[in-house]
């Protein structure tokens, strides 16, 4: 078994990929919410939020797929709620 400290080592580096993964997500929610902007379409799409949990779900071990389907509900109220600050900021069209 390995030691507490090398644990929680491994969940830092994980922490800290997941960081750059989220700003890399965020920035093509940046990217879309322009095109929606432009295209005149709603933030959020259902069917669309269906799709992305269900696929993402499908990668994740079945003991950890409720908790995986949390997080990544999470993840879709954060990138609406972006999407809709970029929206009253005038700031989801292209620079």
């Amino acid at each position: 078994m390995k030691d507490l400290q090398t644990l929680r080592q491994e969940i830092d580096a994980v922490d800290r990929d997941m960081a750059a993964l989220f700003t890399a997500r965020m920035q093509a929610v940046k990217e879309v919410a322009a095109y929606k902007r432009a295209h005149g379409l709603p933030v959020s799409d259902a069917a669309r939020e269906a799709a992305v949990i269900e696929r993402g779900a499908a990668n994740v071990p079945a003991e950890l797929r409720p908790y995986y389907i949390s997080l990544l509900r999470c993840v879709l109220d954060v990138s609406k709620q972006y999407q809709r600050r970029l929206d009253a900021d005038g700031e989801g069209e292209e620079a």
